[in-house]
């Protein structure tokens, strides 16, 4: 072994220092990919960099840690969405009321869409989210195997029963102009509240609800084995409660909606950030802050 650590020009000392380096990285990449599978049995399909700001691994720095999630072959693919949910009439009695629209709390935005879930090959069901905008805090949620306007109504339901507010001033709920939202039943209850309707003219104008929507189906729901509606409304509900709980959000400085809410109790409206809608002519609809610009 000298004759070979002299022709390696190194030492005996020299190679098992190198060894116990190996080792120590060895065990340092072991305790990264457990650290990983245990964030991942809440967060299913979180990326790298958001769950690297949420670990803080000590000794890790942040491209060691993406190579390390890369090749435990954690990485996330991104699934398009080819399954039509909306089933648009034309309408002019709703106009689009967040163009050029000034936000700075909780309750003055809340916005809504549809999403699919597909479950076996050719079975479908349908997710309604509700999301103020302000926080990122999805307030109302269902499932169900039609389109029918009344899941929307369940939704809607549970977001006004969260908030607990008997009558709204300067409330604007958000949505495209699918029949679900044009309902008859639909609009009453958001009248009766106070709240104002707007709808959107092009799939831009709703991107906010959008991004939400693919977050709780792609990074949440598919990771688990659902069969059937009542599995669905129970994992649902898991998601969402994580993701308003425990999921951090760049656009929120990596804090969880219920965070943000939590915070602005304390936060005197004149030093709020404040956010600032576009219409689709207007950069379709990027959210635009004062203090530097954030997107979804």
């Amino acid at each position: 072994m000298n004759e070979l650590y002299q022709v390696l020009g190194t030492s005996k000392q020299a190679h098992w220092q190198m060894m116990r380096r190996l080792s120590k990285q060895q065990e340092d990449k072991q305790i990264v990919i457990q650290n990983i599978l245990a964030v991942r049995s809440m967060h299913p399909k979180m990326g790298a960099k958001k769950m690297y700001k949420l670990l803080q691994p000590e000794g890790i720095g942040r491209d060691l840690f993406i190579e390390i999630y890369t090749e435990a072959g954690f990485s996330v693919k991104t699934e398009r969405n080819f399954q039509k949910t909306t089933q648009s009439i034309p309408s002019l009695r709703y106009k689009n009321l967040t163009s050029n629209l000034n936000v700075n709390d909780v309750n003055q935005l809340w916005t809504s869409d549809i999403t699919y879930l597909q479950i076996g090959f050719k079975s479908y069901l349908y997710l309604v989210l509700i999301m103020d905008v302000y926080s990122r805090k999805i307030i109302g949620y269902n499932a169900s195997n039609t389109l029918e306007a009344s899941s929307n109504i369940k939704a809607l339901k549970m977001a006004l029963k969260e908030r607990g507010v008997a009558k709204y001033t300067n409330l604007i709920h958000h949505s495209d102009k699918g029949v679900q939202y044009t309902s008859n039943k639909y609009t009453t209850m958001l009248n009766d509240y106070g709240i104002k309707i707007s709808m959107c003219n092009s799939v831009y104008e709703n991107i906010h609800i959008e991004r939400v929507n693919g977050t709780i189906k792609n990074e949440y729901l598919k990771s688990y084995s659902i069969k059937n509606l009542t599995e669905c409304q129970r994992a649902l509900k898991k998601s969402v409660y994580v993701y308003n709980y425990f999921r951090p959000h760049w656009n929120l400085d990596l804090k969880t909606p219920d965070n943000i809410e939590n915070e602005l109790k304390n936060i005197p409206i004149s030093e709020r950030i404040n956010l600032q809608f576009y219409s689709d002519e207007k950069e379709r609809n990027h959210l635009n802050f004062k203090q530097g610009e954030l997107f979804f």
